[in-house]
């Protein structure tokens, strides 16, 4: 959180406000990016996890 803080702070100072901007943006996007593989990956574990048991391993090979 202090580096985020401490960044933001540097970059007003050098950059200005639309580059703080834009930094503001790219961080909203990256976690949209992010929320939405965690999710993905949240609703294929159930399944990966019973091919699993089930010794459905199409990976291995016989």
């Amino acid at each position: 959180m202090v580096r985020n803080q401490g960044l933001t702070i540097l970059l007003n100072l050098f950059f200005g406000p639309l580059i703080n901007a834009l930094r503001a943006v790219a961080m909203q996007v990256n976690a949209a990016v992010l929320g939405f593989a965690q999710n993905f990956s949240t609703v294929l574990r159930p399944q990966i996890i019973k091919s699993y048991a089930a010794n459905e391993n199409t990976f291995r090979k016989s």
